[in-house]
């Protein structure tokens, strides 16, 4: 079992190598993997259990146990910022492979002695990653590469259209396909423009 401080009393913990799941973006995190703070002397503790599911990171379980004379209490829960946890903790447990490595030959993303604050460009790939909401399709469900070259071939103005001819969906729905292909790289910022 890894574990990894954060600095202000938390515990990262997870199971070194077994079972890196893919996330996306050449990154992949344990199956599971925990974070744990014991709390102040007016706070209780709490432990958060993560998972992946449909290649998204996601919260599995959440405990606050009151101590001894401290209840839990409304603004207790406030305090904590899942998300952004989620995302720090992600960042804390990431593997990395290179686009041309085998599948399921990942490397640690980061050293031990690094600080969690990573640069902005490892904290967008997380927040993308963990950005896909739980009610809509995950992003591997659609085929991104048919997006891109559908929008690419439409009409001039019908480029929306033939996204919502193929994939039977609403014009909403296909706008977000379209965004999601440029944030992936399928599209770049001036294709995904209207021509």
């Amino acid at each position: 079992m890894h574990q990894r401080e954060t600095g202000d009393g938390g515990l990262i913990e997870w199971d070194g190598w077994a079972d890196i799941v893919d996330i996306g973006g050449n990154r992949g995190v344990p199956a599971t993997f925990s974070f744990s703070h014991p709390g102040g002397p007016e706070q209780p503790a709490f432990r958060f259990d993560f998972g992946v599911q449909d290649g998204i990171p996601v919260c599995t379980n959440a405990t606050v146990t009151a101590k001894e004379g401290v209840p839990v209490r409304g603004r207790d829960l406030r305090i904590v910022r899942l998300d952004d946890l989620l995302v720090s903790v992600v960042q804390a447990v990431a593997y990395r492979r290179d686009p041309d490595d085998p599948p399921g030959h990942w490397m640690r993303g980061y050293g031990p002695g690094e600080d969690l604050r990573y640069g902005v460009s490892n904290r967008r790939a997380a927040e993308r990653a963990l950005a896909k909401r739980r009610n809509r399709s995950p992003r591997n469900s659609v085929d991104l590469e048919l997006v891109a070259r559908t929008w690419l071939e439409a009409p001039k103005d019908g480029q929306e259209a033939a996204l919502m001819a193929v994939f039977g969906k609403s014009r909403s729905t296909v706008q977000r396909y379209k965004r999601q292909a440029v944030e992936e790289g399928y599209l770049t910022e001036d294709e995904g423009r209207r021509k």
